[in-house]
């Protein structure tokens, strides 16, 4: 995940305000783009599919259908409120059960209710979402807990975790998902259970994930991305607004990123294999130090990917106890 997050703090001020990641500044100066895909086109006359960032919106929209997020917006508040014991409770040994969470009863119910409904993610803007860290946690405890004979809970983290990936915005909720359907994997395996039933990542899921970045990284400099940054910087705590200085002097390395994307997604398609849009990626900066953590983050994520198929179709071990 670190690589991803990396790459978040490289395209600007956002992740400043969003997250606590590491925020040293890539050594190496932006690199030019010789061309952006956007200004070319089709001859005149003649029907043309779509290019530039409307072709990167198309390849951006998620095959799944938009689903109500009531239940996710109700256990997203109650994990907001009760972060910081949640944390302290999940670090002791051994586990503990889902009794001693405050709240934590009512938070995975929601849960449980927003997977059975089939619900979609909380409307929101491209900017990465710091309640999904907190949501990251109680998918955490609903995965623990679970058991063998009451795993509704495991059921709601492995649909979370693959929403996130078909549904969400940028790399980073892309990794969250990732991680969250590896460890339900995980526990299901470890209980003896089959993963029967889930959702799972396909082998073309990846060019979707990062056509959704490239549109983030575009709107985080648009007037509209600039004043929602500019806003939630605001609301930092004093000692974060040094950062702000540091963080205005990315737009730069901002642009030679979204123009990068445009040059790695121009030729792309939807039934790209994540091999394949991974090879493309690393074509399209090969040689530019700004993009070098963005195509180790890309490899990262596809393999990562790779691992839940793959981990997903072993077969269980055997129950506790036999």
């Amino acid at each position: 995940m670190n690589h991803v997050i990396r790459w978040t703090c490289i395209v600007g001020t956002a992740a400043i305000a969003l997250s606590g990641c590491d925020r040293e500044r890539a050594g190496a100066p932006a690199q030019s783009v010789a061309a952006e895909p956007s200004k070319t086109g089709a001859p005149a006359g003649r029907s043309a599919a779509p290019t530039g960032w409307d072709h990167v919106a198309a390849l951006a929209r998620s095959a799944e259908p938009p689903g109500r997020s009531e239940h996710l917006a109700a256990a997203m508040a109650i994990a907001g409120r009760n972060d910081e014991v949640w944390s302290a409770v999940r670090r002791r040994s051994p586990p503990t059960p889902l009794a001693e969470y405050p709240e934590g009863a009512a938070a995975v119910a929601e849960l449980e209710a927003w997977a059975r409904d089939k619900g979609g993610l909380v409307p929101a803007s491209p900017l990465p979402d710091p309640s999904l860290f907190k949501l990251f946690v109680l998918g955490g405890i609903a995965t623990e807990t679970a058991t063998a004979a009451a795993h509704a809970s495991l059921d709601a983290t492995a649909y979370l975790g693959y929403r996130l990936l078909a549904e969400g915005r940028n790399m980073l909720e892309a990794t969250l998902g990732t991680t969250l359907l590896q460890e339900a994997i995980d526990r299901a395996h470890r209980l003896g259970m089959p993963v029967a039933g889930w959702q799972l990542p396909t082998e073309r899921m990846l060019v979707r994930i990062l056509a959704g970045d490239a549109l983030y990284v575009k709107y985080t400099l648009s007037p509209e991305g600039k004043a929602e940054i500019e806003a939630r910087i605001a609301k930092l705590p004093g000692n974060e607004k040094p950062l702000t200085a540091e963080a205005a002097g990315l737009e730069g390395e901002s642009e030679a990123l979204q123009n990068l994307w445009l040059v790695a997604l121009e030729n792309a398609r939807s039934s790209d294999t994540d091999r394949a849009t991974v090879e493309r990626v690393k074509r399209a900066g090969a040689g530019n130090p700004l993009w070098d953590p963005v195509s180790r983050a890309v490899e990262v994520l596809a393999r990562d990917l790779e691992r839940v198929r793959t981990s997903a179709a072993a077969p269980p071990a055997p129950p506790p106890g036999q």
